[in-house]
């Protein structure tokens, strides 16, 4: 994808349970929109009950900067709930200054 920043893969989940993410509960597909976002999720990528796919597991945004420090996370409590770009760049645009100091 030649992004100018490293992405974690994490396909046997150690991290995610490290970071502390969640599973959606029963109920939490209830909530408006969330059923059709989950079945459109679920066609697009082949079904719920793959074994390398975990339908129900939500996401989390972390940054983390060159010294290994986490200076952002956020872990969604929602399928759709994610933060918002300028709250990212908020947090990274200090962090991609070449005269940037780490604490």
């Amino acid at each position: 994808m030649r992004l100018p920043f490293p992405v974690l893969c994490d396909p046997r989940r150690r991290v995610y349970r490290q970071y502390g993410l969640m599973r959606m509960q029963p109920g939490d597909s209830r909530a408006p929109g969330t059923m059709a976002r989950l079945a459109i999720a679920t066609a697009r990528h082949g079904g719920a009950l793959s074994r390398d796919q975990d339908m129900l597991q939500l996401g989390g945004v972390f940054i983390v900067d060159t010294a290994g420090i986490l200076r952002y996370a956020h872990r969604a409590r929602a399928q759709h709930d994610n933060p918002s770009p300028d709250s990212l760049l908020r947090v990274a645009a200090p962090l991609t200054r070449p005269d940037a100091q780490q604490t």
